[in-house]
């Protein structure tokens, strides 16, 4: 994607893309591949880009030692 081709959102639209993506532009979630929203933490409620990134985050950030505990 070239920079002139990427989307801008206002912030409204922002938010409302990170949780249930964009049905009014790319179609109804089945036409979108099944995206219905970025992925979430459940522990700060912070979205993340993918399945990736959230697994990154909770590996580094909300790290349990089930030794330690």
């Amino acid at each position: 994607v070239f920079i002139c081709e990427q989307k801008l959102y206002s912030r409204a639209q922002l938010n409302q893309h990170m949780s249930t993506g964009d049905s009014e532009v790319d179609g109804s979630e089945s036409d979108r591949g099944g995206f219905s929203g970025h992925p979430m933490c459940d522990f700060c409620r912070k979205r993340f880009y993918g399945d990736n990134e959230l697994y990154l985050h909770m590996s580094t950030e909300h790290y349990t030692c089930h030794i330690c505990q």
